[in-house]
């Protein structure tokens, strides 16, 4: 019967390997659970910030837009501006060209009331 005592003795301790391993398996299924709620936790934040950034994306489109417009209402400006500058030096040169032409006319009638 030794036979059969030893394969009982290797049963016995293949068995008793089997519930240390088992009992390992269930430390690591506890901490894996631990770490799934703490990366359930992380998700939640991420999501409340991705939330965040949307609300802020939303909100940097529209001052983009305003800075659009307002880029739009400053280059009407500036065309304004340079129409103004082109109507006030065509006002300059008329007025050069009368003053040269009244400073002309001024000459001749010196040069009239002189007996010239």
């Amino acid at each position: 019967m030794p036979f059969l005592e030893e394969r009982v003795d290797r049963v016995e301790n293949d068995i008793s390997e089997i519930k240390k391993d088992v009992s390992v398996m269930k430390d690591d299924i506890v901490d894996l659970k631990a770490d799934m709620i703490v990366v359930k936790a992380d998700i939640i934040h991420i999501k409340s910030d991705m939330v965040a950034m949307k609300g802020d994306i939303v909100t940097m489109k529209g001052d983009i837009d305003e800075l659009k417009g307002s880029v739009g209402v400053l280059q009407r400006s500036v065309g304004n501006l340079e129409r103004s500058m082109g109507l006030m030096r065509d006002d300059q040169a008329q007025m050069k060209a009368t003053m040269f032409e009244m400073s002309n006319m001024l000459s001749k009638l010196v040069a009239r009331s002189e007996g010239v």
